[in-house]
Parts: structure tokens; C-alpha cells; sequence
């Protein structure tokens, strides 16, 4: 026999009646309230923020029915994703998909509790933020493999009601610092050997750079002396190349490219001869390099090639420069007296189009049986 609790099977109903006629009433209230909110930044849309600066503006925000929020998080976010596919070539066997995530900054605040606006909110509201971004972070930067992007993101999330959140986002420019590397002014000596019926003869150049860290658009400075005891002419080429690093699992994925419009030839320089030569390696205001991104990369680097006439091999060495702004000017100079004196050994080549065959990509960690494609 079965015994029912009447009286407690009536409470249980009774409280249950009274939580869902509250929460109908606020479910009713949140699909009728409208909910509108921009941001509105201190500086404009399309101006940049440079690393260790603040964002400042103000949240605009509109409610027509009076609503009680839980909370009202204002958040300066900045993350990297770094993502390719790697094919088989074995078709049978599925595609393998690498990926890297970074966190470079989280800041937030809730403004119900900073304003200790706790009840309901109906009407026009407006409140100032003023975020700092820190220093070692790597600038904006979208490509096919990388994405690094800040934002502002608001989110607003109602009282006893679940799922209730709305979004507003807003994403920034962002102007990272760089460091330099390497002293300036920065010299390179090498030689190379050239071959001769009667014995080998060697071309000796000396290559100063004035500046290795220039602003966007900035000229490179290359002053060359060299001493050709060679018996055939020579030109020396320059020219701007990017250099990409991807990291994702662990493993890496390098390219270079040159920069369109930086090549320069100098004049030919005679056999038995010494020649001094100055050479302008132009940049633009959109090169930036990325430092302090870990899972990504871009550097410059000036490579210089002696080009020898044909059946002579040509040579390159490239030297490592830096794009950007550093967070203090003053650390862009360093305050040694010295001339510091480094000895580079040639990379040869048959010839300037193998050179720049070569130079697409490399391939580093894919695995055994992957192919270098990347999707």
C-alpha cells in the first residue's frame, strides 16, 4: 500500500508555480527589452595603438525596459592563431591539421560592480574605460596561416536568466615594439674565391651598415669596398627579403620572398680593381617586423649577391635588419664605440634564378610520407 504526502506534494507545486511565474515574467521582459550598445574610441577607427599605450573611449549602451544585470564585462582581449593542413601522399590516409593558440593580453572589468549599478537598468548609459597594453606584444598581423587581432569586447549578462548574454566587439590596430638585432653600425667581411687558368684569385669585400633597425619607409644604408684581384667583372646585387616563420604542434614552417621594388644593382666593377660603392635598400610604411608573437615570425634581411658573368658561380650572404619602433628611442643605438667585425661564408649558386627558385619556402618538421603543400 502507498502512502502520498498531499500536503508536501502541494508545497513542491507551490514553489515551483511562484519560480516559473518569475522567471516567465523576466523571460517575457527580456524578449520585449531592447538591448542596444557602441563603442566609441578616443583615438579613430582606423589610427593605430602602439604597444604600452592606453585604449581609451567609452561603452554607449541603451536599455528600453528596465532590466537587471548580473553583469556587464568590458574586456581588452588580444590573441594569435596559428593553423595549416598538412596532405599526404598517400590518399588513404586523412589530412593532418596543426594548430597554435596564444594569449597575449586579457584585461577586464565588470562594471556592475565598479559602479555598484546592482538594480534594474532602463534608459541611456554611458561609461569611460582606459585599458594599457603591454609592451611585449606583437603587432596586428592576418594571413592565410596566422591571425594576431585585439579587440574590445563588451558582454552583458542578465540576471537569473540563463544563456542570456549579448556581445558587443569591436577589433583595434595594434603597433608592437621591436627590438634590434644586432649592433650598429654593423660590418661583414668575406671573401670569395674565383677560379683562373693559371691560379685561383680572390674578390674581398668589406659591407658596413649604418642602420640595422629603420623606421617603416626608412632607407638601408650599404656601403661596400671591394677589392676584386679577380680577372673577370663583378656587379653586387641587393635586395629586401621577408622571412616568415609558422609554429603550430611543434612543428615549423619557413618561407622567404622578396620584397617587390627593393632590388638594386650597383655598377660593374672592374678586374683588377678596388671600388668603393654605396647602396640604398628602400623599405615601406607597411614592412613591419614580428617580434614577441612565439608562434609566428617575420624578419628582414638585406641579401647581398656578387654576381660573377657566366660559367662563374654567384654568391649571396644575407644580413638580418629590423622594421618597426622600439619602445624607447634611445634603444635603438648601441652605446659601444667599436665597430664590431664578423666573418660570413658564402652560399654559392650557379646563378641569380636558382638563387630565387630556392627561395620560396623550407621545409622544417612535416613528417615523414607529408608533402611541403600547405592548405
Amino acid at each position: 500500500m502507498l502512502v502520498f504526502d498531499i500536503s508536501a506534494r502541494r508545497k513542491h507545486l507551490s514553489l515551483f508555480l511562484n519560480w516559473f511565474i518569475k522567471n516567465i515574467v523576466s523571460i517575457n521582459c527580456v524578449i520585449k527589452m531592447v538591448l542596444t550598445g557602441t563603442i566609441v574610441f578616443e583615438k579613430d577607427v582606423e589610427e593605430v595603438y602602439k604597444a604600452g599605450q592606453s585604449v581609451t573611449g567609452i561603452l554607449k549602451y541603451s536599455v528600453d525596459k528596465p532590466t537587471e544585470f548580473a553583469s556587464i564585462y568590458i574586456s581588452l582581449v588580444g590573441k594569435g592563431r596559428c593553423s595549416w593542413t598538412l596532405m599526404n601522399a598517400n590518399p588513404n590516409i586523412p589530412p593532418i591539421t596543426l594548430m597554435s593558440n596564444k594569449s597575449y593580453v586579457y584585461l577586464t572589468k565588470n562594471l556592475v560592480d565598479e559602479t555598484n549599478n546592482k538594480g534594474p537598468q532602463n534608459g541611456n548609459y554611458e561609461y569611460p574605460f582606459d585599458f594599457i597594453l603591454p609592451s611585449d606584444i606583437p603587432s596586428s598581423y592576418k594571413d592565410k596561416y596566422v591571425t594576431i587581432a585585439y579587440k574590445i569586447s563588451v558582454k552583458f549578462e542578465i540576471r537569473n536568466i540563463v544563456n542570456s548574454l549579448e556581445k558587443i566587439k569591436s577589433e583595434i590596430k595594434v603597433c608592437g615594439n621591436v627590438k634590434p638585432c644586432s649592433p650598429e653600425p654593423f660590418k661583414v667581411e668575406f671573401d670569395k674565391k674565383v677560379f683562373a687558368v693559371t691560379k685561383r684569385k680572390r674578390v674581398d669585400i668589406e659591407a658596413t651598415i649604418e642602420k640595422t633597425l629603420v623606421a617603416p619607409g626608412e632607407d638601408l644604408t650599404v656601403s661596400f669596398l671591394v677589392n676584386n684581384d679577380s680577372s673577370v667583372p663583378l656587379n653586387i646585387k641587393t635586395e629586401l627579403f621577408e622571412h616568415l616563420t609558422y609554429e603550430a604542434s611543434g612543428r615549423y614552417y619557413r618561407f622567404k620572398n622578396p620584397v617587390k621594388s627593393t632590388a638594386r644593382y650597383s655598377p660593374s666593377i672592374k678586374k683588377k680593381d678596388i671600388s668603393k660603392i654605396t647602396c640604398t635598400v628602400p623599405t615601406f610604411p607597411k614592412l613591419y617586423s614580428i617580434q614577441h608573437a612565439e608562434l609566428f615570425t617575420l624578419e628582414y634581411r638585406i641579401h647581398i649577391t656578387v654576381v660573377f658573368p657566366f660559367p662563374h658561380r654567384n654568391a649571396t650572404v644575407d644580413v638580418p635588419v629590423v622594421i618597426g619602433e622600439t619602445e624607447d628611442l634611445l634603444e635603438c643605438h648601441f652605446l659601444d664605440n667599436k665597430e664590431p667585425s664578423i666573418s660570413m661564408i658564402f652560399t654559392e649558386r650557379k646563378n641569380e634564378e636558382s638563387l630565387e627558385k630556392n627561395s620560396d619556402y623550407e621545409r622544417r618538421g612535416l613528417g615523414l610520407g607529408y608533402t611541403e603543400r600547405m592548405i
